[in-house]
């Protein structure tokens, strides 16, 4: 659970990380979870430099692989050779739209655009959120300025949220989402979204009770040397606001 913290503590960028990892300056504990059934979970981690650098780090079966990232995002399972490999199976994606043809000597036209969208998978599992965000990631207008960048990153970002049961799992026996209760149903829900702006050194939250982004400037921390803890709802209560005084108090 600590590895992200050892990354982003140690290291300015992802070579640095990748280098350390390959030459084993870290171990790695992976104690089996009560939470998972007593398995070694399988910790994903994505990370990013300012110069747009990328690497994926999975924790699979107790061991640890370190990839190139090329497209630039990252679901859970399976492992993330998988989901690149998956893309071949889109590769007709574009975002050009089609807006006439023809069935026989029937002419059709399109009524709006975006029919380009079509193709992209909407189904919530892994391997549907992957393929909609590398084609999100691939094709929307860059931007030309940080604040533009997470601006347009904020209008991807809010394709993959989900609210409360958008779908719902049957009980089968087992754990329950609410409560632990064997007999309930439950629902894959976005408790938290957050957005890193790499060039600006802010990163925004948003809590699943709040409708807009907090920003917390992160160069207004660099004094802070003890750990903070803010609930979610007093970010929330900000709906939009600057969040940095909450870990300043």
């Amino acid at each position: 659970m600590d590895f992200g913290a050892w990354a982003l503590g140690n290291f300015q960028n992802v070579a640095q990380v990748k280098q350390a990892l390959a030459n084993k300056d870290v171990s790695v504990w992976l104690p089996p979870l009560a939470l998972f059934g007593g398995m070694k979970a399988p910790f994903h981690y994505a990370i990013f430099d300012k110069t747009g650098a990328g690497i994926v780090v999975e924790f699979s079966d107790g061991k640890m692989n370190v990839y190139d990232n090329p497209v630039g995002v990252m679901t859970n399972i399976p492992e993330f050779p998988w989901h690149l490999k998956n893309l071949n199976n889109y590769a007709q994606l574009t975002n050009v739209d089609r807006n006439s043809g023809s069935f026989g000597t029937l002419k059709v036209s399109s009524p709006d655009g975006g029919n380009a969208l079509a193709g992209i998978p909407f189904i919530q599992i892994s391997s549907g959120r992957f393929v909609k965000a590398a084609f999100f990631t691939n094709y929307v207008r860059k931007a030309k300025t940080p604040a533009e960048a997470i601006q347009t990153l904020s209008h991807v970002i809010n394709n993959f949220d989900r609210p409360y049961d958008l779908s719902v799992d049957l009980p089968t026996g087992g754990v329950g989402a609410e409560g632990g209760d064997p007999n309930a149903t439950s629902s894959e829900v976005t408790l938290f979204t957050t957005m890193n702006d790499l060039a600006q050194n802010q990163f925004y939250i948003r809590p699943i009770n709040s409708i807009n982004f907090s920003k917390i400037d992160l160069r207004k921390l660099a004094s802070v040397n003890e750990v903070k803890k803010v609930p979610f709802d007093q970010v929330a209560q900000l709906d939009g606001g600057d969040a940095t005084e909450l870990l300043l108090k």
